[in-house]
C-alpha cells in the first residue's frame, strides 16, 4: 500500500475523477427525469433548448436544438 497524498498527479486525477464522477450523476439524473416527464400518449415534449422524442419503437431520445441559448 503506498499513501500518494504528495504526489501532485495522483492527487490532481482524483480530482478530476471526482469532479468528473459528480457531473455525470447530476447528468443522468436530469436525463431520467426529463424522459419520465413524457407520458406514454405523446410523440414529442419539448422547450427552446431541447426536446425529448419518442420513435417509433417507442424509445424516447433527447435532442439538443440550434436555438439553445448559449
Amino acid at each position: 500500500m503506498r499513501d500518494a497524498a504528495q504526489d501532485n498527479q495522483f492527487v490532481d486525477a482524483a480530482v478530476t475523477y471526482i469532479q468528473g464522477y459528480q457531473h455525470s450523476r447530476v447528468f443522468e439524473n436530469a436525463k431520467k427525469d426529463l424522459k419520465a416527464m413524457v407520458l406514454p400518449s405523446e410523440r414529442e415534449v419539448y422547450c427552446d433548448q431541447l426536446s425529448v422524442r419518442r420513435d417509433k419503437r417507442g424509445s424516447l431520445r433527447i435532442v439538443i436544438t440550434n436555438n439553445a441559448k448559449e
